[in-house]
């Protein structure tokens, strides 16, 4: 075999198609930095925001998928191009199946710069892409002189056949261990219905275990009264749930949000990061979410979601927060949850 050097191979290719490869590689590394990120926060529960087992897997599996996918791209491997868009058209589908109630609660949520847009964009783009970048690979191949005899043809296609077994072998794993964490079927309660131990404007639903302590200190000069606070556990994963009742007569969710939020006072913020309001819906009505991190000096980061949702005497607004190492994907979960099933009470 005439193996010819990468760096030939690459003085091959047509401009176009290095920079086509440039954005494979940087798109796939960037998803291999986030999926990390969020593997070591949240660990194999990273995912528990998607309730679908299979789903959670696949995400879990892209920490192998996208660097492999680097790889042959760097390499200018035959198969990266196919791989890409393998990987890609599974990605976009997970998020889609995962995000569709969103999605048709809150349309203009697609429109953001992160999450479904740009997933669905670059999926595209490499659909686009994938077959002419393939023919590059293969032209520069053999326009730097390279060929192989039949048993090295045959002997990479064993190795492909390896480590396809591998990456089948990691997914299986993965689908083990959270499969495992999920054996027994979690209890749902229905939360502020009349009698239940919290009586408010609206009703969600929680999974798992929880506990109702009694609602801390209103805060009357401020606005809002509290109206139900529950700690919810999930192994060694705890968060707090907290609803409060915003300026009964109001109606406007970014206003009762902000006043929850304190924005009015001098010392707004001195903690926050990636702090930002976003209006979308809940229970078919008016509602702003906002979602951030507090990095208080000599204590753990706290996640914080919240929302304000108008009701017939105002708004509510339910808040999830957590502070423990690896409970931001089952906060964001409990969050998730309570929003997607929240109802107001009386409404047709």
């Amino acid at each position: 075999m005439t193996r010819p050097r990468l760096g030939q191979r690459w003085s091959a290719l047509p401009v176009w198609a290095r920079w086509v490869a440039a954005t494979y590689a940087f798109a796939f590394t960037q998803g291999t930095c986030a999926h990390l990120i969020d593997l070591a926060r949240g660990g194999i529960h990273a995912y528990a925001a998607f309730p679908q087992v299979p789903l959670q897997v696949f995400f879990i599996s892209l920490v192998v998928l996208d660097p492999l996918t680097v790889l042959l791209v760097i390499r200018l491997h035959r198969a990266g191009p196919w791989v890409a868009c393998g990987v890609m058209l599974a990605d976009a589908t997970a998020n889609w199946i995962g995000n569709w109630q969103r999605a048709t609660a809150d349309p203009a949520s697609l429109l953001r710069p992160v999450g479904l847009l740009p997933i669905t964009l670059f999926t595209l783009y490499v659909l686009v892409t994938c077959l002419p970048l393939y023919r590059a690979f293969d032209a520069s191949w053999k326009a730097a002189g390279g060929r192989r005899s039949g048993r090295e043809r045959a002997l990479l296609r064993c190795r492909i056949r390896r480590a396809a077994c591998s990456g089948f072998v990691v997914v299986l794993l993965a689908g083990a261990a959270v499969g495992s964490a999920r054996e027994e079927p979690e209890p749902v309660a229905t939360l502020g219905g009349s009698g239940s131990v919290c009586e408010m404007p609206v009703t969600f639903e929680v999974r798992g275990f929880w506990k109702a302590t009694p609602p801390g200190p209103s805060r009357e000069p401020l606005g809002f009264d509290a109206l139900c606070d529950l700690t919810l556990k999930e192994e060694k994963r705890k968060v707090t749930l907290r609803v409060d009742a915003i300026d009964m007569g109001s109606g406007d969710p970014l206003g009762s949000l902000r006043l929850h939020e304190g924005a009015d006072l001098g010392n707004y913020g001195e903690y926050m990061h990636g702090g930002r309001m976003e209006a979308t819906t809940a229970a078919g009505q008016p509602a702003e979410e906002m979602h951030y991190r507090l990095s208080p000096d000599g204590l753990h980061d706290i996640r914080v979601h919240k929302i304000a949702v108008v009701v017939p005497e105002g708004a509510v607004v339910l808040g999830v927060s957590s502070n423990c190492l690896g409970c931001e994907g089952y906060a964001r979960r409990v969050y998730e949850e309570a929003k997607s099933t929240m109802r107001v009470r009386g409404a047709a």
